[in-house]
């Protein structure tokens, strides 16, 4: 799944990647939430904290209730 978000260690760097053939169609969506939390900080109506770079190292995986969505 695809990576968005500041990225751990240098900041004001931010990063959208691995989207794989979706992330074409997505693009749009996913550059208004980017540059939205780019500017305004972190929002729950575009909470993105589940495709954090961070989250490899904490062993925390995209999951979500059905077995091939990670919409929770």
């Amino acid at each position: 799944h695809a990576i968005m978000g500041a990225l751990p260690d240098v900041e004001g760097l931010y990063c959208v990647a691995g989207t794989s053939g979706h992330g074409f169609k997505l693009g749009p969506a996913v550059g208004e939430m980017v540059t939205d939390l780019i500017v305004n900080g972190e929002k729950p109506e575009a909470d993105i904290n589940m495709f954090s770079a961070r989250r490899f190292a904490e062993g925390k995986g995209v999951t979500g209730k059905y077995e091939y969505s990670i919409v929770g």
